[in-house]
């Protein structure tokens, strides 16, 4: 998983200089208790199994292209099952952040009025909340760096395997986006580092007892600046 750490570690850099700084100087973040809640760490373990499944597969993929050059004789159930697992764990993630932007987000602030709390929503409304007349971040720059896109095909189920067996969906523009495995795996290690590097920030923010009791029981949840 060296390579997937490479990818945690660039998208957290890149969160901690040009995105988490702007949502704390512009006073963009509340207080929220229930960040963890009894189930959270639940179900980070259970991403974490299956994130070792992914690199199980991905392994056996790895050594089988490295020997015969060739996807042909590759097990087809085994490359399903791996885009199949890896855009399940990708979901989770996102679900997890849209949880973090529903609660922890100023939404009054940026104008989000919509009852229901919606990902790809509370990103362009983030997208074009301003401060002293002006765009506080790149509307487009904020919905592809948070995945607006992938999230939404994800979370309408609205995907498919094209005939190469890729993960294959269509952006709102129409335009069929299709990603092979080395692309599925940075994107969820996008969204992975993003939930982890956001926990942190924002419990040394509010709750730095409750961070360091995490650091110390589950290092695990901060593995991805390493």
């Amino acid at each position: 998983m060296d390579k997937y750490r490479e990818l945690l570690k660039v998208t957290n850099e890149k969160f901690l200089k040009e995105i988490f700084p702007l949502l704390g100087k512009h006073n963009l973040l509340v207080h929220y208790d229930g960040m963890i809640d009894s189930s959270f760490t639940k179900i980070l373990d259970r991403l974490e199994l299956q994130k070792e499944s992914i690199n199980e597969k991905v392994l056996k993929l790895y050594n089988h292209m490295e020997q015969y050059k060739s996807l042909d004789t590759f097990d087809k159930g085994v490359l399903r099952d791996l885009v199949f697992l890896i855009a399940q764990t990708t979901l989770g993630y996102f679900e997890i952040f849209t949880k973090y932007l529903s609660y922890a987000i100023d939404l009054e602030k940026i104008k989000y009025s919509n009852r229901k709390h919606m990902y790809g929503s509370i990103i362009n409304q983030l997208g074009d909340f301003t401060s002293g007349g002006n765009l506080v971040f790149s509307k487009d720059g904020l919905r592809k760096f948070f995945n607006v896109e992938l999230r939404n095909a994800l979370g309408h189920d609205d995907w498919w395997l094209n005939n190469n067996a890729e993960f294959t969906f269509k952006e709102e523009d129409g335009v069929e986006i299709s990603l092979n495995i080395g692309e599925q795996m940075g994107d969820l290690a996008g969204i992975n580092a993003i939930v982890e590097s956001f926990l942190e920030q924002y419990l040394a923010k509010f709750n730095s007892l409750l961070l360091d009791k995490l650091k110390s029981e589950r290092p695990e949840l901060f593995d991805y600046k390493n």
